[in-house]
């Protein structure tokens, strides 16, 4: 593959694209092989050290804004038609209700995720509070139990702070990947497959 036709794939790929933008990641990928070239390389071994212009293109894609993607997707090539514009009014009883549903099916989701999360964050709060009341009320006299009994009983309300806030952090973790997945695959659909 040589230089034009490595930029021809990706001005392919980049389609979706307003054309100053495509023209600016287009003159991008052409300085960067009129460096490769003053380092000596031939078009081909350029094109060959780059990654393959379409993997180039959905990378940079998938960086751009959500409502940019949607513009271009939703947009028809060929302009809004009158019954373009009629079928959307009419097939609004059936879309834009399954649409809410689903915008309120994530929403839940999103909101048991994070419910779960801080309930399992007031665990670990109520355990670690369970522990330093145990002591203050073992140092001012207000449990008569025996002292191995309480430092059985500190300890384990210590543990059981220390995994559940673990736990915490993983589900944490877990739920802002999961929302970044979610989020990238929601951008997926909006970008244009090339035929």
């Amino acid at each position: 593959m040589n230089k034009s036709e490595f930029l021809d794939s990706l001005r392919a790929g980049l389609s979706q694209l307003p054309a100053a933008e495509r023209e600016q990641n287009i003159a991008y990928y052409e300085e960067l092989f009129s460096d490769m070239q003053e380092e000596g390389m031939s078009e081909e071994e350029a094109a060959a050290h780059l990654v393959d212009p379409e993997q180039i293109a959905r990378e940079i894609l998938a960086e751009q804004p959500l409502p940019l993607l949607v513009k271009s997707r939703v947009r028809p090539s060929g302009g809004w038609t009158a019954l373009s514009v009629t079928l959307i009014v009419l097939g609004s009883p059936v879309w834009l209700p399954l649409l809410i549903a689903l915008a309120a099916v994530l929403l839940s989701v999103l909101v048991v995720v994070w419910a779960l999360i801080l309930s399992v964050l007031a665990v670990a709060l109520a355990a670690g509070v369970s522990a330093v009341a145990l002591v203050l009320a073992a140092v001012f006299g207000y449990l008569n139990i025996p002292g191995y009994l309480m430092l059985g009983l500190v300890l384990i309300c210590v543990g059981l702070c220390l995994l559940t806030g673990l736990l915490a952090a993983a589900l944490c973790r877990a739920a802002v990947r999961g929302g970044k997945w979610l989020w990238r695959e929601i951008k997926k659909l909006f970008i244009k497959k090339e035929r």
